[in-house]
Protein backbone atom coordinates (compact mmCIF):
# COMPACT_ATOMS: atom_id res chain seq x y z
CA UNK A 1 0.00 0.00 0.00
CA UNK A 2 1.23 3.37 -0.46
CA UNK A 3 0.63 4.91 2.78
CA UNK A 4 2.84 1.93 4.54
CA UNK A 5 5.58 3.28 1.62
CA UNK A 6 4.79 7.05 2.78
CA UNK A 7 4.74 6.50 6.04
CA UNK A 8 8.76 4.59 5.70
CA UNK A 9 7.12 1.21 6.53
CA UNK A 10 9.98 -1.40 7.25
CA UNK A 11 8.77 -4.90 6.66
CA UNK A 12 11.55 -6.55 9.21
CA UNK A 13 10.88 -8.61 12.10
CA UNK A 14 11.07 -6.40 15.65
CA UNK A 15 13.68 -7.78 17.71
CA UNK A 16 11.53 -8.55 21.35
CA UNK A 17 14.79 -7.14 22.99
CA UNK A 18 15.32 -3.92 20.81
CA UNK A 19 11.54 -3.04 21.43
CA UNK A 20 11.03 -3.91 24.97
CA UNK A 21 14.21 -1.54 25.94
CA UNK A 22 12.42 1.03 23.30
CA UNK A 23 8.87 0.64 25.37
CA UNK A 24 10.84 1.04 29.03
CA UNK A 25 12.69 3.93 27.88
CA UNK A 26 9.88 5.95 26.50
CA UNK A 27 7.54 4.93 29.65
CA UNK A 28 9.66 5.77 32.50
CA UNK A 29 9.16 9.24 31.53
CA UNK A 30 5.05 8.10 31.52
CA UNK A 31 5.24 6.52 34.71
CA UNK A 32 6.96 9.51 36.50
CA UNK A 33 4.14 11.91 35.21
CA UNK A 34 1.34 9.26 36.65
CA UNK A 35 3.35 9.28 39.77
CA UNK A 36 3.86 13.05 40.23
CA UNK A 37 -0.64 13.43 39.57
CA UNK A 38 -0.67 11.25 42.31
CA UNK A 39 1.28 12.88 44.68
CA UNK A 40 -0.07 16.08 43.91
CA UNK A 41 -3.69 14.95 43.75
CA UNK A 42 -2.88 13.33 47.33
CA UNK A 43 -0.97 16.17 48.85
CA UNK A 44 -3.97 18.84 47.45
CA UNK A 45 -6.80 16.77 47.53
CA UNK A 46 -7.36 18.66 43.81
CA UNK A 47 -7.68 17.31 40.19
CA UNK A 48 -7.30 20.76 38.28
CA UNK A 49 -4.15 20.80 37.19
CA UNK A 50 -4.78 17.34 34.90
CA UNK A 51 -6.71 18.63 31.80
CA UNK A 52 -8.47 15.31 30.71
CA UNK A 53 -11.34 14.82 32.20
CA UNK A 54 -11.02 11.21 31.62
CA UNK A 55 -7.45 11.43 33.86
CA UNK A 56 -9.89 13.54 36.43
CA UNK A 57 -12.47 10.97 36.88
CA UNK A 58 -9.94 7.83 37.34
CA UNK A 59 -7.87 10.31 40.27
CA UNK A 60 -11.05 11.40 41.61
CA UNK A 61 -12.46 8.00 41.91
CA UNK A 62 -9.34 6.12 42.88
CA UNK A 63 -8.70 4.26 39.97
CA UNK A 64 -5.30 5.28 39.53
CA UNK A 65 -3.84 2.12 38.29
CA UNK A 66 -5.65 2.76 35.20
CA UNK A 67 -3.51 5.26 34.02
CA UNK A 68 -0.14 3.35 34.24
CA UNK A 69 -2.40 1.00 31.79
CA UNK A 70 -3.48 3.80 29.75
CA UNK A 71 0.44 4.88 29.58
CA UNK A 72 1.51 0.68 29.02
CA UNK A 73 -1.23 0.35 25.85
CA UNK A 74 0.46 4.05 24.14
CA UNK A 75 3.73 2.63 24.90
CA UNK A 76 3.45 -0.55 23.09
CA UNK A 77 1.32 1.54 20.28
CA UNK A 78 4.17 4.05 19.80
CA UNK A 79 7.24 1.42 20.46
CA UNK A 80 5.73 -0.57 17.43
CA UNK A 81 5.28 2.50 15.00
CA UNK A 82 9.25 3.31 15.77
CA UNK A 83 10.20 0.24 14.54
CA UNK A 84 7.44 -0.52 12.04
CA UNK A 85 7.19 3.59 10.40
CA UNK A 86 10.30 5.51 10.38
CA UNK A 87 7.88 8.28 9.77
CA UNK A 88 6.14 7.93 12.76
CA UNK A 89 9.31 7.62 15.34
CA UNK A 90 8.33 11.42 16.18
CA UNK A 91 5.32 10.23 17.87
CA UNK A 92 7.77 8.80 20.44
CA UNK A 93 9.63 11.71 20.72
CA UNK A 94 6.38 13.47 21.34
CA UNK A 95 5.19 11.26 24.39
CA UNK A 96 8.08 12.27 26.15
CA UNK A 97 7.19 15.64 25.63
CA UNK A 98 3.84 15.86 26.45
CA UNK A 99 5.34 14.54 29.76
CA UNK A 100 7.84 17.39 29.93
CA UNK A 101 4.82 19.72 29.37
CA UNK A 102 2.45 17.85 31.66
CA UNK A 103 5.47 17.97 34.72
CA UNK A 104 5.80 21.92 33.98
CA UNK A 105 1.63 22.10 34.33
CA UNK A 106 1.64 20.49 37.20
CA UNK A 107 4.49 22.16 38.90
CA UNK A 108 3.37 25.40 37.87
CA UNK A 109 -0.03 24.68 39.33
CA UNK A 110 1.35 23.66 42.49
CA UNK A 111 3.43 26.67 43.09
CA UNK A 112 1.59 29.44 41.80
CA UNK A 113 -2.26 27.95 41.67
CA UNK A 114 -2.24 28.60 37.65
CA UNK A 115 -3.48 26.56 34.94
CA UNK A 116 -1.70 27.80 32.17
CA UNK A 117 -4.24 28.95 29.46
CA UNK A 118 -6.67 28.56 31.61
CA UNK A 119 -8.08 31.72 29.70
CA UNK A 120 -8.76 29.80 26.59
CA UNK A 121 -11.51 27.30 25.61
CA UNK A 122 -11.04 23.32 26.70
CA UNK A 123 -10.57 22.27 23.05
CA UNK A 124 -7.66 25.02 22.56
CA UNK A 125 -6.29 24.17 25.76
CA UNK A 126 -6.25 20.25 24.53
CA UNK A 127 -4.56 21.16 21.55
CA UNK A 128 -2.07 23.05 22.98
CA UNK A 129 -1.21 20.96 25.65
CA UNK A 130 -1.95 17.78 24.35
CA UNK A 131 -0.42 18.37 20.85
CA UNK A 132 0.93 21.38 19.52
CA UNK A 133 3.87 21.81 22.74
CA UNK A 134 4.26 18.22 23.08
CA UNK A 135 4.19 16.41 19.90
CA UNK A 136 4.19 19.25 17.18
CA UNK A 137 6.96 21.16 18.84
CA UNK A 138 9.07 18.80 20.88
CA UNK A 139 8.25 15.44 19.18
CA UNK A 140 8.99 17.06 16.12
CA UNK A 141 11.88 19.04 16.53
CA UNK A 142 13.68 15.84 18.26
CA UNK A 143 12.90 13.76 15.34
CA UNK A 144 14.26 16.06 13.09
CA UNK A 145 17.35 16.13 15.24
CA UNK A 146 17.64 13.04 15.21
CA UNK A 147 18.16 13.12 19.04
CA UNK A 148 19.32 9.63 21.04
CA UNK A 149 15.29 8.55 22.37
CA UNK A 150 17.41 7.58 25.97
CA UNK A 151 19.01 10.55 26.25
CA UNK A 152 15.45 12.67 25.38
CA UNK A 153 14.15 10.24 27.92
CA UNK A 154 16.87 11.01 30.82
CA UNK A 155 16.46 14.66 30.24
CA UNK A 156 12.87 14.62 31.13
CA UNK A 157 12.70 12.18 33.79
CA UNK A 158 15.63 14.29 35.43
CA UNK A 159 13.43 17.59 35.02
CA UNK A 160 10.51 15.84 36.54
CA UNK A 161 12.10 14.49 39.22
CA UNK A 162 13.63 17.43 40.76
CA UNK A 163 10.40 19.42 40.43
CA UNK A 164 8.53 16.73 41.96
CA UNK A 165 11.28 16.87 44.75
CA UNK A 166 10.48 20.54 44.78
CA UNK A 167 6.74 19.79 45.30
CA UNK A 168 7.24 17.29 47.90
CA UNK A 169 9.59 19.79 49.54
Amino acid sequence: MQIFKNLGYNKGKIKIKEFLTLFIIILIPNFLRQFMYIITAKSTGLTDFILSPETQQMYVGGNISFGFIEEIIIGLIFAFFWFKFRKLKWFSYGWIGDVLTDIIYVFVWFNFGVVLFSNLNFWMQVFIREFLIGYVLFGSYMYYKKARIWKWSLFVVTIGVLLLLIIII
